[in-house]
């Protein structure tokens, strides 16, 4: 993995707190911004990011959106600070929001929109496991891309897979986090004087067996199983990305093919909870149900309000589009594998 050492290392707490209030007083003049809130801590300032959401009325978030990405051009550190734009929604979307989002340590900085919040256990166990096989998606696919890749970006990603390892995670009291890993090497980075050569092998051996580390937490996660004989796992393997495919095994490793592809192996029960599903919805379990109609709500607003629509999904396979385009998507991919290049 190549990476471009891309970390300010002398911006420090008090620009993002300052920024921060510079967001507040900015959209506090808008009075279509109905709430302002911070998602999160900022852990490591110079590479922590801002994670904001802000509340609008309805049929005026395209406009507050596009404010947003002309207040964050006129300042280089706003664009720095933000790595991502905030998360806005309308007041309809406040609704499916905590269905598709876990809201991590939400903290009100201008008003306080009413988001339910009293979700079953179950339920949101069923967020975590969505989101660590997303993570797992997009950071294998960043282990084994030949572009060269943002350090900030890896270490966001990094804290993310550790993040994930530490929810689905049963431990005693006394057990160490496993996050404790993302906060020692951004210190190592913050302090590191000699470039990148000398952290560099450090960080991706610690993605890779962090990556690892998450492939097995699913694998022996204690999920139902579907005995049927109908799941999507009859073929034994199912395209997840361009490169990467999932394939059905009762021990859990990686591997590149001959092919440059990448092969997760994963216990079967994991696919068939979290993919067969979306492919089949004759075999949709509850939490699924519960997910899909929030989903694919959220996704006809943000149609409405013509913005990106950016919410996870199972290993990040495109489920918004529907069955057919996944069909479609699959058969794209498999012909992908024995084109000369690819």
């Amino acid at each position: 993995m190549k990476l471009i050492d891309d970390i300010e290392r002398t911006i420090n707490i008090q620009l993002y707190r300052n920024t921060i209030n510079e967001l507040i007083e900015y959209f506090h003049s808008h009075d279509c911004v109905i709430s302002i809130g911070q998602i999160g801590e900022l852990s490591e300032p110079g590479i922590s990011d801002i994670d904001c959401i802000i509340v609008v009325r309805e049929r005026k978030l395209k406009q507050i959106y596009r404010s947003f990405l002309s207040w964050r051009r006129l300042d280089v550190n706003k664009k720095y600070l933000f790595f991502h734009p905030p998360l806005f929604i309308t007041e309809k979307m406040c609704t499916h929001l905590p269905y598709l989002h876990t809201l991590h340590s939400i903290r009100w900085l201008y008003k306080k929109s009413s988001i339910p919040h009293n979700l079953h256990i179950d339920y949101k166990q069923y967020l975590s496991l969505i989101w660590a096989s997303y993570i797992f998606s997009i950071s294998l696919n960043m282990l084994y891309s030949t572009a060269p890749q943002s350090l900030r970006k890896v270490l966001l990603i990094l804290k993310n897979l550790h993040i994930s390892i530490d929810a689905l995670r049963v431990r005693s009291d006394n057990s160490e986090r496993c996050v404790k890993k993302s906060e020692l090497i951004r210190k190592k980075v913050k302090l590191n004087q000699g470039g990148l050569s000398t952290i560099s092998n450090e960080i991706e051996n610690e993605t890779s067996e962090s990556i690892q580390q998450l492939l097995e937490t699913l694998h022996q996660y204690n999920l139902p199983y579907n005995h049927s004989g109908t799941t999507i796992t009859n073929r034994r393997s199912i395209q997840i990305k361009k490169k990467i495919r999932l394939t059905h095994s009762p021990d859990a490793s990686i591997s590149p093919d001959n092919t440059r592809h990448i092969i997760a192996f994963i216990n079967e029960a994991v696919i068939d909870h979290l993919l067969t599903p979306w492919y089949n919805g004759k075999l949709a379990h509850n939490q699924f149900q519960v997910y899909r109609y929030h989903l694919l709500n959220m996704y006809r607003l943000c149609r409405i309000e013509n913005v990106p629509f950016n919410y996870v999904t199972p290993f990040d396979v495109p489920v918004h589009k529907g069955r057919v385009y996944l069909t479609l998507r699959e058969l794209v991919l498999r012909i992908y594998r024995y084109i000369p290049g690819f």
